[in-house]
């Protein structure tokens, strides 16, 4: 079924951004996720099936970042050079078969020099060890504050290391799927 997901929405994103690409104002994510909402009701997909799903746009002229969320969990971060970190609390309810009229807010961010945006799933913070903890949030955070100097690659290699020493030999429980993107130094 997930594969199935993955393909319908694949296609209803390249569709939208075809058939809208010569309207003004088309690439803004609430759009998009409306568009895939109202698709996915029009299919006949099982009940219990849902997507969760962030999308993003970033102009390259300013580096205004604007995202709409669509069931993601865990809130987009932004981690200065410094080392400070703040959360984008942009909320929204996944796309469902219940849920064809939902609207999806925007959230703003102009990416600073040194700015690093991330954007990850539940998995990580989720993941248990073989004693029921979860990996958690303020793990990821501290690991986020101490590192944030390194290059996106670099910190990510030291978080899911990370993850994996805490997980020990219990297995993967979610998908692992991290994002991040460096405004660089200018």
């Amino acid at each position: 079924r997930s594969s199935m997901v993955n393909i319908f929405l694949k296609e209803t994103i390249n569709s939208y951004l075809l058939h809208h690409q010569n309207k003004n104002n088309y690439l803004y994510p609430s759009k998009i996720l409306k568009y895939i909402n109202e698709r996915f009701n029009s299919e006949d997909f099982p009940a219990e099936l849902f997507i969760a799903i962030i999308i993003g746009v970033i102009d390259l002229e300013n580096f205004k970042v604007s995202l709409s969320n669509a069931g993601f969990q865990i809130f987009p971060i932004i981690t200065q050079k410094n080392g400070s970190i703040s959360s984008l609390p942009c909320k929204g309810m996944p796309i469902t078969g219940i849920n064809d009229k939902f609207g999806y807010k925007e959230c703003n961010y102009h990416l600073k020099p040194g700015n690093i945006l991330h954007i990850h799933t539940d998995g990580l913070i989720e993941q248990t060890n073989d004693k029921k903890n979860m990996y958690g949030q303020e793990k990821l955070l501290q690991i986020l504050n101490q590192k944030a100097g390194l290059s996106p690659k670099e910190i990510l290699s030291i978080v899911y290391h990370d993850l994996f020493e805490f997980k020990g030999d219990m297995p993967i429980q979610d998908d692992l799927t991290s994002l991040l993107i460096k405004r660089e130094n200018s």
